[in-house]
C-alpha cells in the first residue's frame, strides 16, 4: 500500500457524486492498475469492494458489522480490500462505536472510505481516527436547474414515451458541450440516485421526477446509474461521445421497455 494512503478516510462535501468519484480515484491509486481499475469500479466489477449506500435513513451498526466481517475476507483478485460507507454522516451512535472499533482493529492491507455531507454528527472519536478531506463541488461542473429540467424532459420522452428520437437528441445535447458532457451524465445518475432513495424509503420523489419516475423500480435505477457511470469512464477514455451517450439512453430504453412490458398489453 502507498505511504501517502492512510488505511481510513473521511471525505465530505456537497456533492455524493464528487465524493463517490474521489474515492473511486483514491482506491484506483492504492491498489495499482489505475485505468483499469477505475474502469472497473465505476460499472460494478471490481471484486474486492464492499460498499454500502443507505441513501436515506441510519446507518445502523449491522451495516458496520457487515463490512467489519467483509474486510476480514480473504481478498478474491489482489491482497488489497476496500470498503466504502456512504452517507457516513448518517450513522447512529451505535454504528459510529462500531465503526470505532473497526478502524482501531482494522485489518492489514485494508482501506476504509467514509462519505459525508458534513462531519457535525460524527463523534470526535471516530473523526480522530480517520484522514478528513473536504471535497469542494466544482464550480465549472455545476448543472443549472434549467440543465437539469431539458435532462428530465428527454428522459420523459425516452422512456415513459419510447420516443426513439429522444435518445439522439439527448445525445447531441449532453455531447455539445464537451466541459459539460461529464457534469451532465454525473446528473442524470443523480436523478436515478434520488429515484431509488425516494422508492427505497416508500417516499413519493421530488415533484420534477413523479412522471418519470413512475415505471422505474429500484433495479433499473440501479442498473441506469451503473451503465451510466460507465458511460462517464467510457467518454473518458476517448470514445465517441455521441455514440457512447446513444448507446447509454438505448440500453436503459431497452431495460425499461423489458421490465414494463407486461403493462404496455
Amino acid at each position: 500500500m502507498s505511504e501517502l494512503f492512510s488505511h481510513a478516510w473521511l471525505l465530505w462535501g456537497p456533492d455524493p457524486v464528487a465524493l463517490r468519484e474521489k474515492v473511486w480515484e483514491m482506491i484506483a491509486e492504492a491498489y495499482g492498475q489505475k485505468e483499469d481499475t477505475l474502469r472497473r469500479l465505476k460499472n460494478g466489477s471490481f471484486a474486492d469492494l464492499v460498499s454500502i449506500a443507505p441513501e436515506s435513513g441510519k446507518v445502523l451498526i449491522d451495516d458496520v458489522r457487515y463490512v467489519a466481517r467483509a474486510l476480514n475476507l480473504t481478498p478474491i483478485e489482489g491482497d488489497m480490500k476496500f470498503a466504502i460507507i456512504e452517507n457516513a454522516h448518517n450513522m447512529n451512535v451505535y454504528a459510529q462505536n462500531a465503526m470505532l472499533k473497526l478502524l482501531e482493529e482494522t485489518p492489514a492491507r485494508r482501506m476504509i472510505f467514509l462519505t459525508a455531507a458534513n462531519t457535525e454528527n460524527i463523534l470526535p472519536t471516530v473523526l480522530s481516527r480517520v484522514q478528513v478531506k473536504k471535497i469542494d463541488a466544482d464550480e465549472e461542473g455545476v448543472v443549472s436547474g434549467a440543465e437539469r429540467a431539458a435532462l428530465i424532459g428527454f428522459m420523459e420522452s425516452i422512456f415513459p414515451a419510447g420516443d426513439i428520437e429522444a435518445v439522439f437528441n439527448a445525445a447531441d445535447y449532453i455531447a455539445s458541450d464537451k466541459g459539460k458532457t461529464a457534469p451532465l451524465l454525473r446528473e442524470i445518475a443523480s436523478v436515478f440516485t434520488d429515484i431509488y432513495a425516494a422508492k427505497m424509503a416508500g417516499h413519493s420523489c421530488p415533484e420534477d421526477l413523479k412522471y418519470l419516475s413512475h415505471d422505474i423500480s429500484c433495479p433499473l435505477a440501479i442498473y441506469a446509474i451503473k451503465r451510466t457511470n460507465r458511460t462517464i469512464s467510457d467518454i473518458a477514455s476517448n470514445a465517441s461521445p455521441a455514440i457512447a451517450l446513444q448507446a447509454l439512453f438505448a440500453d436503459i430504453m431497452e431495460e425499461y421497455n423489458a421490465e414494463n412490458r407486461w403493462n404496455k398489453i
